[in-house]
């Protein structure tokens, strides 16, 4: 099988581009599911997302009728790669958005199509030829034009195909993983930051044991535990943070960019160059153990929390955050838990005001009198020990997610562009 020759052909004559639109003859009140852009990620079909409508009733943009092996690709913002193959089993009653173009394989393997409409070969190709700045998109003529290189033989096809559903199926099995373990750390946040640790290492229970809880501007917490405002429990008043022009080059030193904190806290995900001959920006470097807090954003975003990590450069956080210091009483990871918390984060949010319709901010004063609660250090430890351990399963869980997307990313490369033959 590995003998036989790889051809190039254009992808319109290997598939039928758009081949069945819906038109007028569907019943009044026929129902169908309709697929758009926003339900497809990562090659799969968020069908929680899938609205089912009468066609009557249905967006105009509902017309590509989708059967099982079509691959949807996605010509609207193309390289977000939102592609998916119809591998259901509906014949019937799925239809998607005109931002799609159905492809519906003539000539290959439909799992080897899929694949191959995100290799880098196509990614190039269609990028060559998007017209548009906000929402670029690609023209169903254009697509068909894609140069595409395909083993004659369809059990290679297969084989290919096969391979890298194998490598997709172990990576969206660590995903699952990944969401239950998720799960299990919200599950227990809630309860450890609501209820704490008894000395036994048990979760103190308000039903079984009302006497050991008091009332609270913030609900019920363990009678134990201290009550106070933010401003009781800092050793300086929160800061704000200074940004300066981005150096051009790297000097030694970098400047956070406001998606370092995350809904998961800090993520050394966007540095920016710092100028480090600019005085002033001394007074902004951060310490390991800092708390950071985002000052700045749109509701659902503003007062994102994380603790500073040890960085191998200087880092300096910019105006859009404010720097947290508490007292050596409450740990800083276990503050930054409490202000991802729902019943301490509401009360900034809520706080948060702007003239933009969609940038919101908090100040100094609003941090100050937001009211947490915690307990005695020996129990901040032990509950910060139990969320490490599955914040530490979850790190595992998705270091070997990297390594299986990057091993898969590189094996697609040459199993599609053939400098690796599939065997049967």
């Amino acid at each position: 099988m590995c003998d036989m020759p790889w051809k190039d052909a254009l992808l319109g004559d290997l598939a039928d581009v758009n081949p069945e639109a819906l038109g007028a003859s569907p019943p009044f009140r026929w129902r169908f599911r309709y697929i758009d852009i926003t339900s497809v990620a990562h090659g799969r079909v968020n069908w929680l997302a899938v609205p089912e409508y009468e066609y009557r009733s249905a967006p105009s943009r509902a017309r590509r009728v989708v059967r099982p092996g079509d691959t949807l690709f996605s010509t609207v913002r193309p390289g977000l790669q939102a592609h998916v193959c119809a591998d259901w089993d509906m014949q019937e009653g799925v239809i998607c958005s005109t931002g799609f173009a159905v492809l519906r394989p003539r000539k290959l393997d439909a799992r080897f199509l899929f694949h191959t409409v995100f290799s880098e070969t196509v990614r190039e190709q269609v990028r060559r030829r998007e017209v548009g700045s906000s929402y670029p998109a690609v023209s169903e003529s254009d697509l068909k034009l894609v140069q595409l290189t395909v083993p004659e033989s369809p059990v290679e096809q297969g084989r290919i195909a096969e391979i890298l559903d194998l490598l997709d199926a172990g990576i969206q099995e660590i995903e699952s993983v990944l969401a239950k373990l998720k799960q299990v750390k919200s599950g227990l946040m809630q309860s450890l930051l609501t209820c704490g640790l008894d000395e036994e290492g048990r979760i103190r229970d308000p039903l079984r044991n009302p006497e050991q809880f008091q009332s609270s501007p913030l609900g019920v917490v363990p009678k134990c535990w201290t009550i106070s405002d933010l401003g009781g429990v800092l050793r300086e008043r929160p800061k704000n943070g200074y940004s300066p022009v981005e150096a051009v080059n790297f000097e030694g030193g970098y400047i956070l960019g406001l998606g370092c904190l995350t809904v998961d806290g800090f993520s050394q995900c966007q540095l920016k160059n710092a100028p480090m001959n600019d005085r002033k920006l001394r007074q902004y470097a951060l310490s390991p153990g800092d708390l950071l807090l985002s000052r700045s954003n749109t509701r659902d975003l503003v007062a994102m929390a994380g603790t500073f990590w040890p960085q191998p450069m200087p880092c300096f956080y910019p105006d859009l955050m404010m720097r947290l210091r508490p007292l050596p009483k409450l740990r800083p990871r276990f503050l930054e838990f409490l202000l991802r918390h729902s019943r301490v984060r509401r009360q900034l949010t809520n706080r948060a005001c702007g003239t933009s319709g969609s940038m919101v901010k908090v100040n100094a004063g609003d941090v100050l009198k937001t009211v947490i609660a915690f307990p005695q250090s020996d129990e901040q430890d032990a509950i910060l020990a139990r969320l490490d351990d599955v914040e530490s399963r979850i790190s595992c869980e998705e270091e070997l997610r990297s390594k299986l997307t990057f091993t898969k990313t590189g094996l697609a490369h040459d199993l599609l562009a053939g400098r690796i033959r599939a065997k049967a």
